[in-house]
């Protein structure tokens, strides 16, 4: 095949005189030989692929290609032209999945200038779009296709006068109306918009009643229960229409066309009064939803209309607005569609939060002039109030309660974001809530996971309002007798509340805290936002001692305490006194005990997360929490946690915990006494979870960094960290050792008198008992001897090993890191090796100054009694030890003990003459660099995908000499 100009386009090889890859580099040039001659493969009817991913992904990089620059994207295009040219003659044999490449392809290509002309003149364009109209699709992927080809066509100019001359645009209607596939749909109805912005007025109306020609067809009156007038079809198709519409609609907003415009489409059908008698005559539950959704968009327009450049609403003509949405707010009321009410409202949020639409508050003056107040009433408090008013109508007014006060004025300030209209309405609401009784529940329910939508776009104005309401519903499960009373009843049909409501509507009570946790999560409220917050923690407290509270909403609970805590929200916490009497938190350390022992593991975990954020602040923020930890003994049972909780999540759990608790200097000699390094050992050498070894790495590292590992034990600590790092099968484990490793020389130095990464003029010599000057020389003997050190206990053949052998990325990356600190400190101070022969014994060797001998360390067998015998061990232990294993009665088979025990483990030592021999002139950065380069290049470039379809294809005897090893092999 040629260009026309006798060069050769698509051959099994680029000739090296071949026109357009002139200029081009050898491995360039290979690439597209072997994408030319795949896709002379695809064309044959016998074509096959390994997997159904495979032309997908062939497309994907041809587009990624084709962006690497104008000169690989013209040879794309002449290449890819000149196939599709040969495709089409042999339309009728190519495979399905050929044909839907070719599509995209055909996209691809048409949408430059030079591509679509290419295409036109070689009648690719009118023989796919002719196939486009006279044939059935076959499927969703045929579609797909033709998606792709016509989005490009609607970008260029004279591809979108095609479509619109040669009626292909009612092809795209039917796809978008009557197709099964969601991305088909949403793709088809964008390009149906394309189109409108495309056409002229009278062409633009000619296509929208084309997609509502539907709805004129179908009566808009809810069918009885045997009528036949009303199909599930028809019912599906104006369904489409109505979602169609609202698509096409919110299309055209977003591209900037003018609303004069937009809303003249609208008015061209009577898709608008349709929408009104849907709403006010069906029953359908999707019908009505789809309804609804329209009706917001085609409101919304007011929104675009009436913002200025600021995006601003002038408030006169934001009560314009205000009276359109009660009005349909009012509709949806009389017609009993209370979940359509909070999709209303959570539309509407949306669409205002979309368009940057806000609202110019209007200014009261005095005599004087002076501005004395603000109207705090806007579109979004509109929204809010009748989204949150079904849970609101679950709320008592008590005079025993201790929070009436601050319910009052709460209710008083609901009533300032309001006005005439908007309260009329609320009373409307009211009195039909108040017939659904207890049903109610179900509807809040509904309208919280509501709030959840609306959260991540929601003002912190309105988040504080839901804020406060839902802490207010949380009373109503906590409420106790004497506090009940006859206070004023906001419904009184309304009665359940405390133990009986947690009982008859978990879900409410499971959803009310999910929505807690979000929007604390998200808004990082405080006293001075809501005073609330400062009741929060009680509450949870409370309600964790209920009697009919579910395990899952046990998590739920003990979730939300963690956000609290870590917000700083109760009130000791929040006014930065440093005590807990006085107050809920004195009494959380005995729940927290007992929640840690409780049957279900999520209920344990989150107990544990719970630990850990305590743990944490009392460490750095809050003090008085290291009392709340060991009266109650929770660090005891978080050891005890680590490798006997069945739940490897749990353990994982409890060592992140175990890490923060290491930190607190008050509790870490508790946890010595547990033998937790012996723990730590042996769940890095015998845990089968991945998980949970990185969590006893963390430790150990912290406990190392932190200097308070036994000297006795730093031998056997080296060698199972040494073993982890090189043959640990978890990728995050070996860098968590290697992070330990970090430690080691960070402190190894740091004992040498380094200090951020100089040395001071003088420092006191252990050793020697007198201040000495640091001469050059003394330094450069001090980091000789810290060398010596690191070879002898394994470090460097770890560091050495991973950065060369490790065949994860990541590894190589953590230990090049070390790799560059090391080799620039041997540069930087000279660093001579020591002057011994290389089976120098130990006892020759001098610690440096302030050190022990850290390989002068107990045998493995007597370390194993070490790790295994416990000194505190008496009867008083025995006999609760066997009382917990008779709680495990029926659970598991408790007579089975197994003991764990530390492996043997040679120590590999790469001497330090042999490290600065390999080390010393190596470029850590080139070598890490290529390594990176030729992943980059496996993975994000044609040449592996090609190897494998021509190897899957058998590739005759002349290709195989290049494709016996695959590009994606190991270097």
């Amino acid at each position: 095949m040629d260009d026309g100009n006798g060069t050769p386009i698509l051959q099994s090889q680029p000739k090296d005189d071949c026109k357009i890859f002139y200029g081009l580099q050898e491995k360039e040039k290979e690439c597209y030989g072997k994408l030319i001659a795949v896709l002379i493969k695809i064309v044959r009817p016998n074509f096959q692929t390994s997997d159904d991913t495979v032309l997908t992904k062939l497309f994907d990089f041809i587009l990624t290609q084709g962006k690497l620059s104008s000169k690989d994207r013209e040879i794309l295009i002449q290449i890819l032209g000149e196939w599709l040219r040969r495709s089409i003659k042999h339309w009728s044999v190519l495979p399905e999945k050929s044909k839907v490449l070719a599509l995209k392809i055909a996209g691809y290509v048409a949408s430059s200038p030079a591509g679509y002309s290419k295409c036109a003149s070689t009648g690719t364009l009118a023989f796919l779009l002719s196939r486009f109209q006279d044939t059935p699709l076959n499927s969703n992927a045929d579609a797909q296709g033709f998606i792709c080809f016509l989005e490009s066509l609607i970008s260029n100019n004279e591809g979108s006068r095609i479509i619109l001359d040669s009626g292909v645009w009612k092809n795209i209607v039917n796809m978008a109306l009557t197709s099964t596939s969601i991305y088909c749909v949403r793709q088809s109805t964008k390009l149906l918009a394309d189109t409108l912005i495309a056409a002229d007025t009278e062409t633009s109306h000619n296509i929208f009643k084309e997609i509502t020609q539907i709805c004129a067809r179908s009566p808009p009156n809810s069918p009885s229960e045997g009528n036949q007038n009303f199909p599930p079809t028809s019912q599906d198709l104006i369904i489409s229409t109505l979602n169609a519409c609202r698509t096409m609609i919110l299309h055209l907003m977003e591209k900037g066309q003018p609303v004069g415009r937009i809303d003249d489409l609208v008015k061209s059908t009577d898709i608008t009064k349709y929408s009104w008698e849907l709403l006010k005559n069906e029953k359908r539950k999707r019908v009505v939803e789809a309804a609804n959704r329209l009706l917001c968009a085609i409101n919304s327009l007011l929104l675009y209309k009436f913002k200025d450049e600021k995006c601003s609403i002038p408030f006169e003509s934001s009560n314009l607005i205000m009276d359109v949405i009660l009005e349909h707010l009012h509709v949806l009321m009389k017609s009993f569609l209370l979940n359509e009410v909070a999709d209303a409202c959570v539309e509407y949020y949306i669409l205002i939060q979309k368009f940057g639409v806000t609202v110019a508050p209007e200014n009261h003056y005095d005599s004087q002039g002076k501005m004395i107040t603000d109207v705090p009433f806007c579109i979004h408090n509109l929204l809010l109030l009748f989204q949150a008013f079904p849970m609101m109508m679950c709320l008592k007014v008590r005079d025993q309660h201790s929070m009436v006060d601050i319910l009052n004025e709460y209710i008083d300030n609901l009533y300032k974001i309001s006005n005439t209209n908007v309260l009329r309405l609320c009373y409307i609401y009211r009195d039909i809530l108040q017939t659904y009784g207890e049903k109610v529940c179900i509807l809040s329910v509904y309208v919280l996971r509501k709030f959840m939508h609306t959260c991540p776009i929601m003002r912190k104005e309105q988040a504080v309002i839901v804020f406060q309401g839902m802490v207010y519903v949380l009373t109503e499960f906590i409420v106790k007798p004497e506090e009940s009373g006859d206070g004023g009843l906001t419904c009184r049909t309304f009665t359940v509340e405390g133990e009986e409501f947690i009982a008859k509507y978990p879900s409410f009570l499971s959803a009310t805290l999910n929505c807690i946790h979000c929007y604390i999560k998200k808004f990082d409220f405080s006293w001075r936002d809501s005073l609330e917050s400062l009741n929060l923690m009680s509450l949870l407290q409370k309600l964790l001692d209920a009697k009919s509270i579910t395990r899952q909403i046990t998590v739920e609970t003990l979730k939300a305490i963690d956000i609290v805590l870590q917000k700083f929200m109760p009130p000791n916490l929040a006014l930065l006194v440093d005590t807990i009497k006085d107050c809920s938190i004195q009494d959380f350390g005995a729940q927290l005990f007992r929640l840690l022992h409780h049957e279900d593991w999520a209920v344990r975990d989150s107990a544990l997360e719970v630990v850990r954020t305590i743990s944490y602040l009392s460490g750095s923020r809050f003090p008085a929490f290291q009392t709340l930890l060991l009266e109650c003994k929770l660090p005891e049972v978080v050891v005890s946690m680590i490798d006997t909780d069945p739940e490897y999540f749990v353990r994982a759990t409890s060592l992140s915990c175990l890490h923060e608790l290491v930190k607190v200097r008050n509790i870490r000699q508790t946890l010595l006494e547990k033998n937790i390094v012996g723990k730590l050992l042996l769940i890095l050498t015998n845990e089968t979870e991945g998980i949970v070894r990185v969590g006893a790495a963390k430790c150990v590292t912290e406990l190392h960094s932190r200097k308070i590992l036994c000297s006795n034990n730093l031998g056997v600590v080296y060698d199972v960290m040494s073993h982890s790092a090189r043959n640990d099968l978890h990728w995050e484990v070996k860098v968590e050792c290697l992070e330990f490793w970090r430690s080691v020389l960070c402190i190894s130095v740091h004992d040498q008198g380094m200090t951020d990464g100089s040395f001071p003029e003088f420092v006191y010599s252990k050793e020697q008992k007198k201040i000495i000057k640091l001469t050059p020389m003394e330094i450069s003997q001090r980091l000789s001897k810290t060398l010596k050190m690191l070879g002898d206990i394994g470090c460097l053949h770890v560091l050495y090993d991973a950065f060369y052998n490790d065949p994860d990325l990541a590894v190589q990356k953590k230990a090049s890191n070390l790799l560059k600190n090391v080799i620039y400190v041997i540069r930087r101070w000279k660093v001579n090796t020591y002057e011994e022969s290389k089976n120098c014994r130990y006892s020759d060797y001098t610690p440096p100054d302030g050190e022990t001998n850290l390989w002068d360390f107990p045998s493995w067998e007597t370390m194993d009694l070490i790790f295994m015998n416990r000194a505190s061990e008496d009867v008083i232990e025995q006999i609760v030890s066997q009382t917990d294993a008779e709680l495990l009665r029926g659970m598991a088979d408790v007579s089975i003990e197994v003991r764990k025990t530390l492996p043997h483990i040679e120590r590999v030592v790469m001497s330090d003459i042999e490290f600065v021999r390999k080390m010393r002139n190596v470029n850590v950065d080139k070598v890490l660099e290529g390594r990176e380069e030729w992943i980059c290049d496996a993975s994000q470039k044609t040449t592996s995908l090609l190897d494998d379809i021509l190897l899957f294809m058998n590739e005759d005897a002349t290709m195989k000499g290049s494709l016996d090893r695959n590009a994606l092999d190991c270097y």
